[in-house]
């Protein structure tokens, strides 16, 4: 746990960044954005678009989970310009269809604790991709049911398999593209 959290986040992060093969303008929603590690890294990779991130910033889903810390982490960071900070839900978002060319969530709807809600959220997320788009979802558990949920709403799905020394515990990634 200590390793993931020193350095194997870091490794996990850019290995999700790495599964989409950026331009530079796209349109990225972050889904349970926490302090902004995904945000951030999304961000370093925008040159004209622009980076979301939500969160109900919940401090019993993550210690010392709070909107400010997100600012203060975007501030330093450098990228603040490229990013918003929107405070909702997965479940209920606030976003017209088809907003996003990628959506990133990595240990967030595992925290959505009743599986109804969890399969809106994976129906939100579904539902503000644009045609074209991924959604890059990382949790160690659930994601079967994400991946069943994304399938229902029409995207191809895929599941890469955790990296056992860089990750604890072991995250698997779904990969679900809207056509």
């Amino acid at each position: 746990m200590l390793i993931y959290a020193k350095f194997g986040k870091f490794r996990h992060r850019d290995r999700m960044l790495r599964l989409w093969t950026w331009r530079g303008d796209e349109q990225v929603l972050d889904v349970g954005t926490g302090r902004g590690l995904l945000l951030v890294g999304a961000a370093r990779r925008l040159t004209t678009g622009h980076a979301t991130g939500i969160d109900i910033w919940n401090k019993e889903d993550l210690s010392g989970n709070a909107l400010e810390r997100s600012e203060q982490n975007l501030a330093i960071e450098g990228v603040m310009e490229k990013c918003s900070l929107v405070s909702e839900g997965a479940q209920k978002m606030s976003f017209p269809d088809n907003s996003f060319e990628v959506i990133l969530s990595n240990l967030c709807l595992h925290n959505i604790y009743d599986k109804p809600t969890r399969l809106r959220a994976c129906n939100e997320i579904a539902r503000v991709l644009k045609p074209g788009g991924v959604a890059i979802i990382s949790d160690f558990k659930h994601t079967r049911e994400y991946a069943e949920a994304f399938r229902k709403a029409g995207l191809r799905v895929e599941r890469k398999m955790p990296n056992l020394l860089t990750t604890y515990p072991p995250l698997r990634i779904v990969l679900a593209y809207k056509t």
